[in-house]
């Protein structure tokens, strides 16, 4: 399965099927285009969400899917409307089959299923379901950043700290006493002097930590004051 974005129009191409491509215009113009292992999340430019996908893996897409509104076809996540008007989702991740939506004001909701190929394991997500439902983190710390692997997550709260959920099969959780956890654990991690850090990332078994060099401290001259009064003479 392929997507191509020009922000107003879609073309959506399953290349294991026989149907043509589907090619249409998006109202409102899509901000960010996030892939799972059966389907994308799409982000409008007014915080709306909506995905499409596989119909035999309907948890990742959040929402109903019917005659009318059909999995291959976009449809609109209506569980995260109510958040449009006062906090709506500025930035949506995915991987293997979970989907995140992380809110303006620093809140995550998180949907999907635990992977059919991780049977043996327990879920990565405590009550990881179709419906987008809040996840805390560290304590309802606002979250300026989150990504999904295969079966984990990593979030980086406002104030730069790590926090980590899921498997930990390949080391992806960065903390090598615990094999797996579905409770957010906080990751100790201080990036090289100089840096903070921006961002996180993720692929199926893996995560990365984004840093960037701090701005380099202003200087301030120092002027000497001038005065337009004239210097008296303490000659005489």
């Amino acid at each position: 399965m392929g997507v191509a974005n020009n922000r107003r129009r879609l073309r959506i191409q399953n290349g294991l099927a026989r149907n043509p491509p589907l090619d249409m215009g998006i109202q409102p113009p899509v901000k960010r285009i996030a892939a799972f292992a059966t389907g994308f999340v799409i982000l409008h430019n007014n915080g709306m969400v909506s995905t499409t996908g596989d119909e035999r893996f309907p948890a990742m897409l959040g929402r109903d899917v019917t005659e009318n509104k059909p999995a291959r076809y976009p449809g609109q996540v209506a569980d995260l409307d109510h958040l449009l008007e006062h906090d709506p989702i500025r930035w949506v991740a995915a991987g293997g089959y979970a989907v995140a939506a992380l809110t303006r004001s620093g809140d995550v909701y998180i949907w999907g299923q635990h992977p059919p190929s991780r049977t043996g394991e327990q879920p990565f997500f405590p009550r990881l379901t179709a419906i987008p439902s809040y996840t805390d983190i560290g304590g309802g710390k606002d979250i300026r950043d989150v990504a999904l692997g295969e079966a984990h997550a990593i979030a980086l709260t406002d104030h730069g700290e790590l926090y980590v959920v899921g498997s930990n099969r390949s080391g992806q959780l960065g903390i090598p006493a615990i094999k797996s956890t579905n409770q957010w654990t906080h990751l100790a991690f201080s990036p090289p002097n100089g840096f903070r850090i921006t961002g996180v990332a993720a692929g199926p078994n893996t995560s990365f930590v984004l840093v960037k060099a701090n701005p380099a401290p202003q200087q301030h001259l120092v002027q000497p004051l001038q005065s337009s009064a004239p210097i008296p003479d303490l000659t005489n």
